[in-house]
């Protein structure tokens, strides 16, 4: 019995994902008008999720915005790492959506919203490019939420055991857990 097609469901992080569900719990908000949800890897080959998503007001939610909307409605696994704000999405000639178009999200910064307040200590800049390493981030800043980034237990992990490296210290992953930003 052949139950949905393969093509729209993701492995994320050891669960099954159908992409449409998190493209509902994305329309269900007030100023999405259409949305996709496509998955990516990461420099570890981990999957993620990116949402395309296009908005018919004016401003248009913010990346907070629409991560507090899916994290009500959905489980953490499920929420995508990155948000794509596109004036319409990509379509072919026959006017179906071109997922092949989808652009790549900007790993400059994710949220694309606000400046990343700067390290201001030698033990700040180097959590800073450990945390860049890891998450595949050009630009993040102390105040900077690790979940709100994409940041799941298998970066922790890495993030972790790179800590213990640079710095002679354990710190636990239920500690990393309770404070998921560098300063707070």
């Amino acid at each position: 019995m052949h139950l949905g097609r393969k093509d729209f469901q993701a492995k994320i992080r050891g669960y099954r994902v159908e992409l449409g569900e998190v493209e509902c719990a994305l329309l269900d908000h007030p100023a999405v008008t259409a949305a996709v949800v496509a998955v990516r890897q990461d420099q570890y080959e981990n999957n993620y999720l990116v949402a395309y998503y296009v908005t018919g007001s004016t401003p248009a939610p913010d990346h907070s915005a629409l991560l507090n909307h899916l994290r009500a409605r959905l489980p953490s696994y499920m929420v995508p790492a990155a948000f794509v704000r596109l004036e319409a999405l990509p379509l072919t000639p026959n006017g179906k959506l071109d997922r092949n178009a989808l652009p790549e999200p900007d790993q400059s910064r994710l949220d694309g919203e606000t400046p990343a307040a700067e390290p201001r200590t030698d033990v700040e800049k180097t959590l800073v490019q450990i945390w860049s390493s890891v998450l595949g981030i050009d630009s993040l800043g102390i105040h900077d939420n690790f979940f709100d980034l994409g940041g799941h237990s298998l970066h922790a992990m890495i993030i972790l055991s790179s800590i213990a490296s640079a710095f002679k210290v354990e710190v636990s992953l239920r500690d990393f857990s309770s404070h998921p930003q560098l300063h707070t």
